[in-house]
């Protein structure tokens, strides 16, 4: 009878220690997890949706994400004209305090310009087309990995663009861009560091990642990432064990308030490089991973 190795049962115990700190299911729909509907296969039900994404289209108007005006939309959620849109990148400072972008005081003018208005929004009543990770039985495994994704403005709102994927000893397992299913209105360079060149020639879509994802995910797999609800969400897939930092390392004022990943690699981990990815969501990934890891 052959004995498992060392490696084998260190990571059985990474495993283990790890999935002690999976999210329950109460935790999951505070969060915004998307959950299973119950009669309708591939749709997914998100808890508190409304209150935590405040922009559900409505009444022929969007809000913008950058600026806050609102603007006109047609029946299908498009811009009816372009429309310039004027504001900070980072666009929530405190009174008195100013802006992290260009320096300038809580009245300041806004330091960028964009031809078009952009929108976080998205439609409740289509969450269909979802993976139900539970179901893929080819995968069985207890695997544990990391996964971050960066996402662009496109003419239906918020899209992923860039997926990665780590295991636990921090190599990209997966990694790749994503061409959208709608027109790409801005590549929200500020945060994705993601720009037109890095499109040139991508001809993945989300169903292309999703017969990918088949080959890693299964019902034991765990997922770590920060604020995973919404790469889930954008990524269209439901899964039952996922590990979320932000939860892991609640801020100290208590909920509503929520560190950033960057707080956490500030404050928690070495000034690696992150080396064995180029993309920021790679980087990001890989500091997920380090971040579950120094705390299960």
């Amino acid at each position: 009878m052959d004995h498992p190795s060392l490696y084998e049962r260190l990571e059985r115990h990474r495993y283990e220690r790890l999935e002690r700190r999976v999210l329950s299911e109460n935790l999951m729909k505070q969060y915004s997890y998307p959950r299973p509907h119950p009669h309708v296969k591939g749709q997914a039900l998100i808890s508190n949706a409304r209150k935590k994404y405040s922009q559900i289209p409505s009444n022929g108007t969007k809000v913008c994400r950058r600026c806050r005006a609102a603007y006109s939309v047609n029946g299908n959620g498009k811009a009816v004209k372009p429309e310039v849109c004027n504001y900070h990148p980072n666009n929530t400072p405190n009174p008195g305090k100013p802006y992290r972008c260009c320096g300038g005081g809580y009245t300041a003018k806004p330091c960028k310009t964009a031809l078009q208005h952009v929108s976080d929004d998205f439609d409740l009543s289509n969450m269909t087309g979802f993976l139900l990770t539970k179901e893929n039985m080819s995968v069985t495994g207890r695997e544990a990995y990391a996964l971050d994704a960066e996402m662009i403005y496109t003419e239906c709102g918020l899209e992923i663009a860039c997926l990665s994927i780590v295991n636990t000893k921090c190599e990209v397992v997966y990694e790749t861009m994503i061409l959208p299913d709608n027109p790409i209105l801005d590549y929200n360079t500020e945060f994705s560091k993601l720009t037109s060149s890095d499109f040139a020639g991508v001809t993945t879509t989300l169903k292309d990642v999703h017969k990918k994802l088949l080959t890693l995910w299964g019902p034991n797999t765990i997922l770590i990432g920060h604020g995973l609800e919404s790469d889930l969400i954008k990524l269209r897939v439901i899964h039952d064990k996922v590990v979320d930092t932000l939860v892991l390392y609640p801020h100290k004022r208590g909920l509503p308030f929520l560190n950033s990943l960057q707080y956490l690699k500030d404050n928690y981990l070495s000034s690696s490089t992150f080396a064995g990815t180029s993309k920021k969501c790679g980087q990001d990934a890989i500091a997920v991973m380090k971040l579950a890891k120094r705390i299960s």
